[in-house]
């Protein structure tokens, strides 16, 4: 006969510090998805937080991507889902070429969980010396979740530029969401979200422009030149008398735009078996003024990311099969 006992409630609490890694000299930083929605990362770009690693510092002259172990940019490798994911097929970086874009691999709605890692890498992260940046995406669920956000930026709270009497306009809203849930509970899972944006910022510009005394010139000599020189304004800041050149500086518009995409698939076959496809697609446009007359400087991209992987695992195997597919085109031209 059991007897009935009585009813007893415990909480235990532990804690544990972490242990210096005796085995492998790698250093690993992972960052779990509340720490990317809690801390402020400008413009929503992941790659901010890796600067929160030691012996991580941002890229020089660029937005995005980081230098790691003191190793420059083409130093860190970049994957998503674990396959490579730089965006520029030239060079490693998290962007494409130049860097026009401000989401970059993927938005943070999407991500489950990045990891840097640095020191004395492993041999399975081939061709990183600086370091290693891994992407998880995130996955599906037997309940549907879904978020929204909205970020909004003005000239109001700005300073003025030194360089300018008034302050530059600048306009900035960065929008989107993300939604996940069951096709089909504990067998098929989606996952995708959108972020887009629309920046419209004043940006200063300077340089040195003919005068008109050497416009006069330069025309009674050649008639022809005069399609060359309708390209150049008038110097707006003193200028010497005699002076051929002076100096002409403004605020004019740049613009950023892109519509971003990511989508993600999960099929468990079995509880041993999960196949796993990933989808990302940018279309980022960055338009850069000159001092020139209606001449502006402009990237258009075109970024598809595709990655498909299978995982098996039994009591004495465990087998993972990856693809990455990446296609980046960019035009670059002057108006």
């Amino acid at each position: 006969m059991l007897e009935l006992g009585q009813v007893t409630d415990s909480v235990k609490v532990e804690a544990t510090g972490s242990m210096v890694n005796t085995v492998s000299s790698e250093q690993l930083k992972t960052f779990q998805p509340h720490e990317l929605r809690e801390l402020p990362l400008q413009n929503r770009n992941f790659t901010r937080i890796l600067i929160l690693t030691t012996g991580a510092v941002p890229s020089t002259g660029s937005s995005t991507g980081v230098n790691m172990n003191g190793i420059g940019t083409n130093g860190t490798q970049w994957s998503l889902d674990g396959t490579n994911a730089s965006g520029n097929t030239g060079a490693n970086s998290p962007g494409v070429y130049q860097a026009p874009n401000l989401v970059d691999i993927m938005s943070v709605e999407g991500i489950q969980e990045v990891s840097a890692v640095k020191g004395v890498i492993p041999a399975e992260y081939e061709n990183a010396i600086g370091g290693q940046v891994n992407l998880i995406s995130k996955s599906g669920t037997n309940q549907w979740h879904g978020s929204a956000f909205e970020n909004h930026r003005n000239r109001a709270l700005n300073a003025r530029l030194q360089t300018l009497s008034s302050k530059a306009p600048l306009t900035f809203n960065q929008f989107g969401g993300s939604l996940g849930g069951p096709i089909k509970k504990d067998k098929i899972f989606l996952f995708g979200d959108y972020e887009g944006y629309r920046e419209r910022e004043g940006v200063f510009v300077q340089g040195n422009v003919p005068t008109d005394s050497l416009r006069a010139q330069l025309l009674a000599a050649v008639p022809a030149y005069k399609m060359t020189l309708d390209a150049f304004p008038s110097p707006n800041q003193p200028f010497a008398p005699n002076a051929i050149v002076g100096i002409y500086s403004t605020s004019r518009a740049g613009r950023r735009d892109d519509d971003h995409v990511d989508a993600k698939g999960d099929v468990l076959f079995t509880s041993n078996s999960r196949l796993a496809v990933t989808y990302n697609h940018g279309v980022p446009l960055r338009i850069i003024p000159t001092i020139f007359v209606n001449n502006d400087r402009f990237w258009t991209n075109n970024l598809d990311r595709f990655s498909i992987g299978h995982t098996l695992t039994k009591a004495r195997l465990v087998s993972e099969t990856r693809f990455g597919y990446t296609r980046a085109t960019q035009t670059r031209g002057d108006a």
